[in-house]
């Protein structure tokens, strides 16, 4: 017999897997609910809130910014409700992003995004990027500098 919250479970890593390894992120807005929240580390006490805000506000710029970008799968865990995909994102920074001028080089950089679920549409989305390794590759602080 299979259970139930185990199905679930793998039917959620299946979706985040085909969102983040597919082709692109192309209508992944009609897995938003309409109350989605997203925070991102990259905008520390930001919080992004309703699908128009995160479409606009979260999602675009990153897509505009890296329009190649292609995720490696280094692990992926569900838990009830919830995925933790981890990755590695690989693009081109074609795009001036949250204040930093594009270079036109290809960039990469480690992320561990959770995703919660609430009748198959993501209602809360945590961004979490290596920040440092995120700044160094876009060139926004020099390699050997660290904040401590």
């Amino acid at each position: 017999m299979v259970d139930q919250a185990e199905l679930q479970e793998k039917e959620l890593l299946a979706l985040v897997r085909r969102m983040y390894l597919g082709d692109g992120f192309g209508g992944i807005e009609e897995l938003f609910d309409d109350q989605i929240v997203v925070t991102d580390w990259m905008a520390p006490g930001v919080e992004y809130r309703g699908r128009d805000e995160v479409i606009e506000k979260a999602l675009t710029p990153g897509v505009e910014a890296f329009p190649d970008a292609r995720h490696e799968e280094i692990y992926a865990l569900a838990d009830g409700d919830k995925v933790v995909f981890c990755a590695r994102m690989h693009a081109t920074f074609a795009k001036d992003y949250k204040g930093v001028r594009a270079h036109g080089q290809a960039v990469s950089w480690p992320f561990i995004d959770t995703l919660q679920f609430r009748d198959g549409k993501i209602v809360r989305w945590w961004f979490g990027s290596d920040t440092m390794a995120a700044a160094r590759e876009m060139r926004a602080i020099p390699e050997g500098i660290a904040p401590w």
